[in-house]
């Protein structure tokens, strides 16, 4: 499915603290796109990230340590809805 949206034009972000993570904020593209969030207990599969074109993070102050999935998917989905519009 993945391989098919990027040979359809798609860009595949998946939220993943890696070395080359980028700030989501950071994104300023209005390209199509596919979003991965992971788990919590888990992340996002070695299988899938291969497919990834950017890796992102959400950025956060030093009180917060983590958000769980379904809140990163809302806000990462706000702000990428936002670049569409």
């Amino acid at each position: 499915v993945l391989q098919n949206y990027k040979s359809n034009g798609f860009k595949i972000y998946e939220t993943s603290l890696e070395k080359n993570s980028k700030s989501i904020l950071e994104i300023k593209d209005k390209e199509k796109h596919v979003l991965i969030i992971g788990n919590e207990a888990n992340g996002i599969s070695d299988e899938i990230k291969k497919y990834a074109d950017e890796f992102l993070i959400i950025p956060m102050d030093n009180v917060t340590e983590s958000l769980n999935a379904s809140i990163a998917a809302s806000l990462s989905m706000f702000y990428l809805s936002k670049l569409t519009n």
